[in-house]
């Protein structure tokens, strides 16, 4: 997260073990708030760190990846024409698994490139065997409450991409374009898992460690992920912009893979 090299960061709590900052500009003395987020997390786990709303309910503006409430990505995939392909491709005990379970999507998975079908059974993995979300949150999704909290606290929002542009980044995760026998294999595996309560250990690894802020920022190293890299790099500009003016609340992306698929 190359914007800490223009701000001084003052850990709110302890050693690395937080994904909550302040960030003071020493050319205004303003004081906002960094936090990194994990999308698939209900809001009892938000609702369990109260500095998060009193660092959201004292900023001018919150930032986001888009400020979309949740339909926008959802309402542009569905204008595509439907394709089933995948039906042709995929083994039939998958197909039958996934007519179960995306009955109630906002996008028919006929309207889903194999990559973004991938990503929406991996964040189905993390919402039912992780522990992410529990059964009494009323969201799922960690932006989307806090874009909420927001809206009712008369907080603006900004967004630092389009939704177009985001459903560019999800398609971009494989170096070339996925087909539906590339996915043949990893849908199969993840489905298996999904069904079977398989490899809990290895999967919600970087879940767990997230809601038990277990964190080694490596903060001295370079990013590994060129595309995450990137994509933060692209976003400083207009940070660098907003928090000469205003108080902010700034959601940085926990991991590009997570990125979600309505």
């Amino acid at each position: 997260m190359l914007i800490f090299l223009l701000f001084q960061i003052s850990i709110i709590s302890f050693g690395q073990n937080t994904i909550l900052w302040s960030v003071k500009d020493p050319s205004t003395n303003k004081t906002s708030y960094l936090l990194g987020t994990l999308h698939q997390i209900g809001n009892s786990f938000v609702d369990s760190i109260p500095q998060i709303k009193k660092a959201l309910k004292s900023s001018e503006l919150a930032i986001f990846e888009t400020t979309n409430a949740g339909n926008a990505v959802s309402e542009l995939m569905n204008l595509r024409k439907g394709n089933n392909d995948y039906k042709n491709n995929l083994k039939q005990s998958d197909l039958a698994y996934l007519d179960e379970i995306s009955s109630d999507w906002k996008v028919p998975v006929s309207k889903l490139s194999p990559m973004e079908l991938l990503i929406k059974l991996q964040q189905t993995y993390v919402e039912t065997q992780c522990g992410t979300v529990k059964p009494s949150d009323k969201w799922k999704h960690f932006e989307q409450y806090l874009k909420n909290l927001a809206t009712e606290n008369s907080i603006k929002l900004y967004g630092l991409e389009t939704d177009s542009l985001q459903i560019e980044l999800i398609n971009s995760l494989s170096k070339t374009k996925m087909t539906w026998k590339d996915v043949e294999k990893p849908i199969h595996t993840i489905i298996i898992d999904i069904k079977k309560h398989r490899n809990i250990n290895r999967n919600c690894q970087s879940a767990q460690e997230y809601m038990n802020m277990q964190f080694d920022y490596q903060f001295q190293e370079t990013c590994g992920n060129k595309e995450l890299r990137t994509r933060n790099e692209s976003w400083i500009p207009q940070l660098a912009k907003i928090l000469l003016k205003k108080i902010v609340l700034s959601l940085l992306v926990y991991s590009i893979f997570m990125d979600n698929v309505d």
